[in-house]
């Protein structure tokens, strides 16, 4: 179950996995505690939940699947789960 990415970010992806997986991480952990920042300062007017900071938390493991089925595809998600849940 490969994603099906356009050519060009297929290319990059593959190409840079690392770079490809910091910048994601970093766009979407930021974006929310940014957003979270604006709120508390009254800049916006956001009515979300406090726990959403979780996701931002979070956000760096989520972007770690997403880029390593965008690349790999289901095999390369039961390896990272192995690589996760194997005993040392």
């Amino acid at each position: 179950m490969e994603t099906d990415l356009p050519e060009k970010n297929k290319y990059f992806a593959k190409n840079y996995p690392v770079l490809t997986y910091y910048i994601i991480a970093l766009a979407f952990s930021w974006s929310i505690l940014l957003l979270q920042g604006a709120e508390k300062q009254g800049w916006i007017d956001l009515q979300a939940p406090y726990a959403i900071h979780y996701l931002a938390a979070f956000g760096p493991m989520l972007v770690a699947m997403v880029v390593t089925a965008a690349i790999s595809g289901k095999a390369g998600l039961n390896e990272m789960w192995g690589r996760i849940s194997s005993r040392s």
